[in-house]
């Protein structure tokens, strides 16, 4: 028995920001928008199981969000930002016993 199957998705977050108080959101600074996408396509044979995938298919290069290690007043200049993962594709198999 065969079976193929193909996905994708679409990802969208809007601007961000990690800090609860307005002036420590306004010194650390937000994040912009982004979009990613997201592709699969696979078959099924017999028990065995084959998937290429390719995420952020677009190489979309985004922060998830920032924030400080410290306080605000001292450690905003040195933020850590939170990088979106980058493009990434493989190959799963798969077996059923």
């Amino acid at each position: 028995t065969r079976r193929a199957s193909s996905r994708g998705s679409l990802s969208h977050q809007g601007g961000t920001r990690s800090l609860l108080l307005d002036d420590e959101a306004a010194a650390v600074g937000g994040t912009r928008g982004l979009t990613t996408a997201d592709f699969s396509a696979g078959i099924n044979w017999d028990n065995w199981r084959f998937e290429a995938f390719l995420q952020n298919a677009f190489d979309e290069r985004g922060e998830l969000g920032r924030s400080t290690f410290c306080a605000t007043a001292f450690c905003a200049p040195y933020a850590r930002t939170y990088p979106i993962q980058p493009q990434m594709f493989g190959i799963k198999v798969g077996y059923d016993f």
